[in-house]
């Protein structure tokens, strides 16, 4: 992490968010003070992610100043709402997605790209519920995940877009096809995650015994006297 503070902020959002991952672990577990300055000064980067933002700076100042260490760092962990700040963290990574999509340096695969990652497209028609947090839109997704995520189901969707997209023309290079299907599965993988934690915030189901039949209420229980 040191090394890394010295040679400063990554350029790509992609790279900021995956030192930034590994600078917010760091802090944590080794207690270096060096991972929470990285953290913090990525952190100031992300204008247009709040959410990520605000848990990469609290870990950050914590650990800039050297209190996550031993005991001290199970108490702040454990205070910590993970599924609240974990949300946040899960929407802002849609968004980026969105924002962002495969880099790609052919112009017919950037051109396929930005029609999966469109707003109706394969994958973007998936995060835009998950960047905006429609929990209404949950169960649609759901079943959109399903029948993407299926095995083989993201490289024959590809396959027969990419037929009905070039005509005649050739089909995507292996480098192209491969980056595009490794970018869907991360972004596929983002909406689980999203699906996983919404389902971690809703109440638990109530006691089948407490709750009242449809002819009337329940009767409570006789007991022993």
């Amino acid at each position: 992490m040191t090394d890394q503070l010295q040679r400063g902020v990554p350029d790509s959002l992609a790279d900021q968010l995956i030192v930034s991952a590994a600078a917010v672990r760091s802090g944590p577990l080794a207690g270096d003070p060096d991972s929470g300055e990285l953290a913090l000064k990525i952190a100031a980067q992300w204008h247009d992610l709040p959410g990520t933002s605000a848990v990469a700076t609290a870990i950050g100042n914590a650990s800039a100043r050297g209190q996550l260490s031993g005991r001290i760092t199970l108490n702040v962990l454990a205070a910590r709402p993970d599924t609240g700040d974990d949300l946040a963290v899960i929407c802002d990574t849609a968004s980026a997605e969105l924002r962002t999509g495969p880099n790609l340096s052919n112009l017919r695969a950037k051109q396929f790209a930005e029609q999966w990652w469109a707003p109706d497209g394969r994958i973007g028609a998936l995060l835009h519920p998950v960047a905006d947090d429609r929990r209404d839109l949950a169960a649609v997704t759901r079943q959109q995940l399903r029948n993407l995520g299926a095995p083989g189901s993201l490289s024959a969707f590809l396959d027969a877009d990419d037929k009905t997209a070039r005509g005649t023309s050739r089909k995507l290079k292996n480098a192209a096809r491969s980056r595009i299907l490794q970018h869907a599965a991360n972004s596929l993988d983002v909406v689980q995650q999203w699906l996983v934690l919404i389902a971690q915030t809703q109440p638990r189901a109530t006691d089948p015994s407490l709750v009242p039949p449809r002819g009337g209420p329940t009767v409570p229980p006789a007991h022993d006297r």
